[in-house]
């Protein structure tokens, strides 16, 4: 009797130890869910705080992740190479060279934005300095250079402006890369 006794208190300790684990991992997996739910709902709102400047371009145009060496003209092999450490892993437009087409960035409000911009060589039509000029009156202001590849081009300039309320800017393509926009997000509008 005693055996028994002792077979069927052992049988439901089993039962019991059965039990208890299979509550554990209900709220393993429970916890899991809501922590995979939570971590989902706080990254689309997150998303929706990013200033996500918006980017039109009539022609070839990617944006890339700003580092060195970085290739900065589609159509050449022209890299960054010394790029100051408050600029890195922004946004980039980079285009091909020689086109000379404005970018059109739709802009929202409290965004900083920067522009890159040829060093100076002078085209016919398309004047740098006159450019810089006109930046410099509508409150733009430089704040460093990344040093290039191309031995015509020793470096981009570039220019930062805050913009406090939502706009719209077109830049002119000036200069031989154009004129460059970056920025923290940045994307392509669908045409």
């Amino acid at each position: 009797m005693r055996l028994i006794f002792k077979s069927s208190a052992a049988s439901e300790l089993a039962v019991q130890k059965q039990q208890r684990n299979n509550m554990y991992k209900r709220l393993l997996i429970i916890s899991v869910l809501a922590l995979t739910l939570t971590l989902i709902s706080t990254s689309k709102a997150s998303n929706s705080y990013k200033k996500i400047v918006k980017i039109e371009y009539d022609g070839k145009i990617e944006i890339k992740t700003l580092h060195a060496p970085l290739r900065y003209v589609l159509n050449r092999k022209y890299f960054l190479k010394k790029i100051p450490s408050k600029l890195l892993f922004l946004k980039i437009t980079v285009m091909q060279g020689g086109v000379h087409k404005p970018i059109k960035a739709k802009i929202p409000a409290n965004t900083i934005l920067y522009i890159f911009l040829d060093s100076g060589r002078k085209l016919k039509e398309n004047d740098v300095d006159e450019y810089v000029r006109y930046l410099r009156r509508e409150g733009w202001r430089s704040t460093s250079s990344i040093t290039a590849s191309d031995k015509r081009m020793k470096y981009l300039r570039v220019y930062i402006k805050k913009f406090h309320k939502e706009t719209t800017e077109e830049f002119p393509g000036v200069g031989f890369p154009g004129v460059m926009v970056g920025t923290k997000y940045m994307e392509l509008e669908k045409k």
